[in-house]
């Protein structure tokens, strides 16, 4: 997996204001993303790995993403204008 190199991480909100935007969805804790053409079907995909998930499913299968504090606060503004960068990728081969 890749990690999250360019990507302006918004650590400088306050820990309410922080929980505000995660509760609003305008913020995310991001562990990484993978962009990877596959063997399971035309074009390339991008996959977002968000930090953080409670469930703790037993044979979970990104168990290194469960921690929140493993993540990085992502805005979704930043992460969309990233995706969209890759726009012309997707198209280039196939989409996904």
């Amino acid at each position: 997996m890749s990690t999250l190199a360019g990507v302006a991480v918004a650590d400088d909100l306050d820990r309410s204001e922080r929980l505000a935007a995660m509760r609003s969805g305008a913020l995310g804790s991001v562990h990484s993303w993978e962009l990877v053409t596959a063997v399971d079907g035309p074009g390339t995909r991008l996959t977002v790995f968000l930090s953080g998930c409670p469930l703790r499913c037993l044979y979970c299968h990104n168990p290194d993403t469960l921690a929140m504090k493993d993540g990085r606060p992502v805005t979704a503004d930043e992460l969309l204008g990233r995706v969209a960068r890759y726009l012309p990728v997707f198209r280039a081969t196939g989409e996904g």
